[in-house]
């Protein structure tokens, strides 16, 4: 039963985060804007936690966690090790009763930077931003 509670937490847990950040994309994108979703098959084929992002904006993958015992350092490698050379590995995550903290690394150097929600919500902004006005 604690599995299954376990999985449950943490499915909340990323549609509650793509929920925040799909308010961000409709926000920039208006009637040109993408549908994100849970990726349901990362289980089986691997990949990151969401899915529907058009190649386009295919300039992150984001890795989404909600559990009490931190497992950051095992997190920031599995977030690394599923994101293709040119897309930041996102990791978000959060406690319970806690904010959403995010650990960002840079392709192109491997700089980290770490930040919380509002922080990274107004960078995703700008990317898109960017992203959009590209090829």
């Amino acid at each position: 039963m604690a599995g299954r509670m376990s999985r449950n937490k943490g499915a909340r847990a990323e549609r509650e985060f793509i929920a925040l950040v799909q308010e961000v994309v409709d926000e920039v994108l208006g009637e040109e804007t993408f549908e994100l979703k849970r990726n349901l098959f990362q289980t089986r084929e691997g990949g990151n936690d969401v899915a529907g992002t058009p190649e386009k904006f295919d300039f992150y993958s984001l890795e989404i966690k909600r559990q009490e015992k931190l497992s950051i350092p095992a997190w920031r490698r599995q977030t690394r090790e599923q994101a293709r050379p040119h897309q930041w590995a996102i990791l978000a995550y959060r406690q319970n009763h806690c904010p959403w903290h995010i650990i960002m690394e840079e392709p192109a150097t491997g700089d980290t930077y770490e930040m919380i929600l509002e922080d990274f919500l107004e960078w995703f902004k700008s990317m898109l931003g960017i992203y959009a006005h590209c090829g």
